[in-house]
C-alpha cells in the first residue's frame, strides 16, 4: 500500500493534477462524492492545491482502490480512535513486517461486515489461527468508527472489479486487482463489496440467509 501511495504521488508531479491521485483526509474524502475536476488546460478558479469539492469520484481509479482498503484496515485496527488500537495497528503493519492482515490480502469472507450490524464481536474472534493479526470481523455499526461507507461507494468499488472496464484503461490501469488484493479472489472481493453495501442499507442478516445470499 505504501509503495501503491508513492506511485500514485509520482503520477500527481507528472500530471500536475494532484486531485486524481491523493487527498488530504481520507475519511472525508470517502464521505464526499465531489464533482468533475477541470481538465489540465483550464484554468482553475482557486489557488488551493486540491480543490474543496474534490471526493472519491474524482480519483484514478487506482487511487480509489487504495482509499478504500487503508479505511478499511484502519477501521480495522483503530476500532474507534482507541489509542492502544491504533499503535497496535502501527506495530503489526510497520514496514519492517511487511504484513497485511490475511482478510485484506486472502480471505475476505472473515470480515463479515454484514453480520457485525446485529452484534458487537472482539477482535480476532472471527481470524483464521494462522493469521495472528486478530483483527476481524469488521466492527459493528454500534462503535465510534472512522467512516462508515456509503452504498454508492460500495457499489463504484464493486464496479471497479469488473472485467470490462474502457474508464480504467484509459488512467492506463489493466489489471483489476490492486498489488496487495491479487491473492484474493475477485469474486470475493465483489462478494465484500456487495456486503458492505447491504451493511450500508442495514440489511437484516436473517433476510440474506433466507434469501440465499
Amino acid at each position: 500500500m505504501v509503495a501503491a501511495a508513492g506511485r500514485l504521488a509520482i503520477r500527481a508531479l507528472q500530471t500536475r493534477r494532484p486531485e486524481r491521485f491523493l487527498w488530504i483526509d481520507e475519511a472525508s474524502v470517502a464521505c464526499e462524492v465531489g464533482t468533475e475536476v477541470s481538465s489540465p488546460g483550464e484554468q482553475r478558479v482557486h489557488n488551493l492545491w486540491i480543490p474543496p469539492s474534490t471526493g472519491w469520484s474524482t480519483l484514478d481509479p487506482a487511487a480509489q482502490q487504495l482509499l478504500a482498503d487503508v479505511l478499511v484496515l484502519a477501521v480495522l485496527g483503530e476500532r474507534g480512535y482507541r489509542p492502544k488500537d491504533l499503535f497496535r495497528l502501527l506495530e503489526l503493519c510497520c514496514p519492517e513486517s511487511c504484513r497485511l492482515p490475511s482478510c485484506l490480502s486472502r480471505d475476505r469472507t472473515r470480515l463479515d461486515p454484514v453480520r457485525a450490524v446485529e452484534r458487537a464481536s472482539q477482535p480476532g474472534s472471527n481470524c483464521t489461527d494462522e493469521c495472528g493479526m486478530r483483527m476481524c470481523p469488521y466492527p459493528a455499526k454500534v462503535e465510534n468508527l472512522r467512516v462508515e461507507f456509503s452504498e454508492v461507494f460500495c457499489l463504484h468499488q464493486h464496479d471497479l472489479l469488473r472485467a470490462w472496464q474502457p474508464r480504467s484503461w484509459l488512467f492506463l490501469r489493466f489489471r483489476r486487482e490492486a498489488p496487495w488484493q491479487r491473492k484474493v479472489p475477485v469474486a470475493g472481493m465483489r462478494r465484500f463489496w456487495d456486503q458492505m453495501g447491504d451493511r450500508a442499507r442495514d440489511v437484516n442478516p436473517e433476510d440474506m440467509d433466507a434469501s440465499g445470499h
